[in-house]
């Protein structure tokens, strides 16, 4: 039995380790010219999770990829954690994720390779609950460990998932509670429990996939993975593509145990300025919606859970089905409504 290091050391002397901010990129990308193409389904226009490429009349590939560096302190758990986060966006969009790459970055001459063995274990451990076939990789020598996947999945060019097929009147639901990125900056600081950090880790290390079969039996048209850029700026991009006003009750949002018991103490993810700055423009909190919930409604998620619009009269059983198979925590959190010019594309009540 290999004794474990505590992968959170090298987050420490990195720093702060995120996304770059959503405002940036939206300016850096701007101006680049990415090429169309017929068979292009879905590219960069919506900031979708995926893109898609049709192969025939029958079958698209979803590509995506994703990595970052440490987020728990065992190295097994933070590979399994890895793979199902970057295997998210590919069931975000209906798609059954096939293969993947391996992306590697770890301190090789300093630190015991037995530890990346057992990242890359925690990940093969985890493609394998999808069904998918690791098929090889890329690696370099890196002072702070990063892992994730390129990943390679495939979808009916008419069941494609996107994030701008929101209407009129369907209800949201998120299938995951929130919460992670508090939780983990906490206990970085030794300010959290053992066990409200361990439910957590379960709950980045589930997969989305029974999210995907289920969208995919009621024909869900729309939906996003909240990661990175919180449950706010995901929506506020639904809710842009769409041209819908997403209207959130704070009060129907679940949250991690211990989520809000933190976030009203000063443990924020340095995500959350960068979130906060992407939609300022776009969101209205109500004066009923206290501090610490603004804050968890921006936190950046890791390997969080589905938010789809379904549409109403689908809601119950869409519902049903989803807590029959596992997923718990399902529950209607809002409605997309009609948007009008003075609006905000947000509106947290």
């Amino acid at each position: 039995m290999v004794k474990k290091i505590d992968l959170l050391q090298f987050v420490q002397r990195g720093g702060c380790a995120s996304k770059i901010p959503a405002k940036n990129l939206a300016d850096l990308l701007s101006d680049l010219n990415f090429g169309t193409h017929p068979n292009l389904l879905v590219g960069n226009e919506t900031n979708d999770d995926a893109s898609v490429w049709k192969i025939n009349d029958d079958v698209a590939i979803i590509q995506t990829t994703d990595f970052f560096p440490p987020l728990c302190s065992d190295p097994y758990e933070f590979g399994q954690i890895a793979v199902a986060n970057a295997l998210s966006d590919v069931y975000a969009m209906g798609g059954t994720p096939i293969t993947a790459l391996n992306l590697v970055m770890f301190p090789a001459t300093t630190v015991d390779l037995v530890y990346l063995k057992e990242i890359l274990k925690g990940g093969a451990d985890k493609a394998a609950d999808g069904g998918v076939i690791l098929t090889g990789g890329h690696s370099i020598d890196d002072e702070v460990p990063k892992y994730g996947l390129a990943v390679t999945g495939i979808v009916h060019p008419q069941k494609i998932i996107r994030n701008d097929r929101v209407k009129n009147g369907q209800l949201l639901i998120l299938t995951k509670p929130l919460g992670t990125g508090q939780i983990m900056a906490a206990y970085k600081s030794k300010k959290a429990s053992v066990d409200i950090y361990q439910n957590a880790i379960e709950s980045m290390k589930l997969l989305n996939k029974t999210a995907m079969e289920v969208m995919q039996i009621y024909d869900i048209e729309a939906a996003t993975d909240v990661t990175g850029f919180g449950l706010i700026g995901h929506a506020m991009e639904m809710a842009r593509g769409s041209r819908m006003k997403l209207v959130i009750e704070n009060k129907k949002v679940p949250f991690l145990e211990g989520a809000c018991e933190i976030a009203r103490q000063d443990f924020s993810p340095c995500s959350i300025r960068k979130n906060s700055d992407y939609v300022e423009n776009d969101v209205c909190f109500e004066s009923s919606v206290y501090g610490e919930y603004r804050k968890l409604l921006l936190d950046p998620q890791t390997s969080g859970g589905i938010l789809m619009a379904v549409p109403e009269d689908k809601a119950q059983n869409v519902l049903i089905d989803l807590k029959e198979r596992g997923l718990k925590s399902s529950c209607v959190i809002g409605q997309a409504l009609s948007h009008h010019e003075s609006d905000p594309l947000i509106i947290v009540k």
